[in-house]
């Protein structure tokens, strides 16, 4: 036996903008994570990798410097990133209250 639910289209928008925000959250969560493991394992992914032709010791050490501070500012962007995703639901929620009586968006 199924049962069928209807939502006001207020009520869809909430949940949609709601279940949007989360999977984004979660995605930035689990970025972080990896890069996060990755400077622990000194692993570099793709994205970091810089093409110079590694002639000399003092080369090789630049090298690897640069692409771990790139790892860290991709946390770094990511941790705003995850900040300001999680502000947003607050604000939805701030700007709704007066409405609250109107529409019923999850709190």
């Amino acid at each position: 036996m199924l049962l069928s639910i209807k939502f006001v289209v207020s009520q869809a928008e909430c949940i949609y903008l709601y279940k949007n925000l989360r999977t984004k959250v979660q995605k930035c969560s689990t970025n972080i994570y990896f890069n996060c493991q990755y400077l622990k394992q000194g692993v570099i992914s793709k994205y970091a990798h810089i093409k110079a032709p590694c002639t000399s010791p003092v080369t090789k050490v630049t090298q690897k410097k640069t692409q771990t501070s790139r790892i860290r500012e991709e946390i770094n962007y990511l941790y705003k990133n995850k900040d300001r995703l999680n502000e947003s639901p607050y604000k939805n929620q701030l700007q709704a209250a007066p409405e609250r009586g109107k529409s019923n968006c999850p709190a």
